[in-house]
């Protein structure tokens, strides 16, 4: 193991923290390849990033995949976001739409959150923007889960606005949403007891029809 362990490293094992050291004996003990090691074992890795990556590639991820998030400008917790939307089953023209080092891992997660969810082109399209702060994204990808039109999410999808009051736009239009839908519910419920009674006074006067054969 030592001597994989230095071969891997070039025979730098002392440049490499005691962290790192392990991530590389870690792979080699999961089975990993040593060229799969090798993508991950660099200097310019810190251990945390170099876990992630090693998850990946214990996940099964293809090499191409991994390389696409193997590099020193993502952070741990970036690579982390980019690996679950592989492992969910994105394509990569979905892990594209965050996964690049402009987002920070919050912002990430809330756009991947919305692609997992089945939001169509046009929904990720109006948050998925560097603009938006995660929490702003949350607020627009909460209106859109709970059945918002597009129209009635843009009416308070704006940067310029802090989340707190997209939250209150957001909450109140969904609360007319529900006043609406309370209004429907009472009109069918009223309808349905009106065919309900309008059936019952049917039987009865059937009834009362037979009644007057019987002594006729």
């Amino acid at each position: 193991m030592e001597e994989k362990l230095y071969q891997i490293l070039g025979g730098r094992n002392t440049d490499f923290d005691l962290w790192q050291q392990d991530e590389v004996r870690c792979g080699l003990l999961m089975g990993l390849s040593e060229e799969q090691v090798k993508l991950y074992a660099r200097l310019d890795f810190s251990w945390e990033q170099m876990q992630e990556i090693r998850h990946g590639l214990e996940y099964g991820l293809s090499e191409k995949q991994v390389k696409f998030f193997a590099k020193p400008a993502f952070s741990a917790d970036q690579m982390f976001q980019i690996c679950l939307g592989m492992k969910s089953g994105l394509s990569m023209d979905q892990i594209r739409m965050y996964g690049h080092s402009s987002f920070n891992w919050k912002q990430m997660t809330e756009i991947r959150a919305g692609l997992e969810d089945g939001f169509s082109e046009e929904q990720m399209r109006l948050y998925a923007k560097l603009d938006f702060s995660w929490r702003q994204m949350w607020e627009i990808r909460e209106g859109f889960h709970a059945g918002l039109s597009m129209e009635e999410v843009q009416t308070y999808a704006d940067a310029g606005m802090s989340w707190e009051v997209m939250k209150e736009r957001k909450d109140s239009l969904l609360e007319i949403h529900q006043k609406k839908k309370i209004g429907l519910d009472e009109r069918v419920q009223l309808a349905q007891e009106f065919k309900e009674r309008k059936a019952s006074v049917k039987g009865k006067e059937g009834k009362d029809r037979g009644l007057e054969m019987q002594l006729m």
